[in-house]
């Protein structure tokens, strides 16, 4: 997995980035076949309701299936970046899933998608 870190408007020191690299291999190792690479943006927003907040934005890049792109907001950067991993996880596995035409819920996803 080739993963991308980027920031805007806060620092991309060393622990962030271990930080990142380890909830992104932690949260996505099952499928490293899956994935191309990833890329990885984190931001300090001024938000109308209120303080900066930071966003974090996962796009990845996935092997016979479109990419994903996962945003989250939140006041603490790593919480955004593990909200992000784990939606991420989540939001991969329901697309495989309905690629191979597995039961997800009751719902038979046809083989093609």
């Amino acid at each position: 997995m080739q993963i991308d870190i980027q920031t805007h408007g806060l620092a991309l020191t060393e622990d962030l980035r271990a930080y990142t690299e380890r909830r992104l291999r932690y949260a996505l190792s099952w499928a490293k076949s899956h994935i191309r690479s990833i890329e990885v943006r984190c931001v300090n927003e001024n938000v109308p309701f209120g303080g900066i907040w930071n966003r974090c934005t996962l796009c990845l890049r996935v092997q016979r299936g479109e990419d994903l792109i996962i945003k989250d907001l939140q006041a603490d950067v790593h919480t955004a970046i593990e909200r992000a991993c784990d939606r991420a996880s989540r939001t991969l596995a329901r697309q495989i899933h309905r690629r191979r035409g597995v039961h997800m819920n009751g719902y038979l996803y046809p083989e093609s998608f």
